[in-house]
Order: structure tokens, then C-alpha cells, then sequence
């Protein structure tokens, strides 16, 4: 059975500059991981994207809607890596929250 994780973290910084942040972020995770990973996404709207990232001959797929002070994440893990979901939403979100930080 498949596992969605659902985060909801806070910003300040305007959908315009969040979402500059959270493009910023996939394509670290893009290059960072690409000899593990494939990460596709594709924009949805101005602030709303869905992306795929297929590991381990698996497809994790999700999306990202930036708004004016949240930005939802929600991921539909399959079942051979919802045994993980525990540590994938840690991870999530100290890398969203890390790339919302006000600098």
C-alpha cells in the first residue's frame, strides 16, 4: 500500500521569491543526487509544480503549491519505500525549510 506524506511549512518571503527558492531546491536535488536519482518536474501554474523522482526502480511522485505565507508538499510514496516515509518527510522538510530561510 502506498504512503502520501503531506508538510505545510511556513514563509515570509511572497510567493514570487518562495517559489524562485523552491525551483532553486529541485534543481540542487537534481544534480546533487543524479547519479542515484532522476527527478522530472514539471510547473504546473506560476506557483504550483509536480515532480517524479524515481530511486531505487521506484516512483515517488508529488506536488508543491506555493502560496502567499505556506507551501504545501504532498508525496505519494510507493509501497516498497513507504516503510521509509518516517525519514523521506524529515528530509523533505529540513530541505524546504532550509531553502525558505530568510537570508
Amino acid at each position: 500500500m502506498s504512503r502520501t506524506i503531506s508538510i505545510s511549512l511556513r514563509h515570509q518571503l511572497g510567493q514570487p521569491v518562495a517559489m524562485e527558492r523552491i525551483r532553486a531546491l529541485s534543481d540542487q536535488i537534481k544534480t546533487k543526487y543524479a547519479d542515484r536519482v532522476t527527478v522530472k518536474w514539471e510547473l504546473q501554474s506560476e506557483y504550483s509544480l509536480d515532480f517524479g523522482i524515481e530511486v531505487l526502480k521506484q516512483t515517488i511522485t508529488g506536488g508543491i503549491e506555493v502560496e502567499r505565507n505556506v507551501v504545501v508538499t504532498v508525496v505519494q510514496l510507493p509501497f516498497m519505500l513507504s516503510l521509509l516515509s518516517r525519514r523521506v518527510k524529515v528530509l523533505l522538510e529540513q530541505h524546504i525549510q532550509k531553502a525558505l530561510q530568510l537570508t
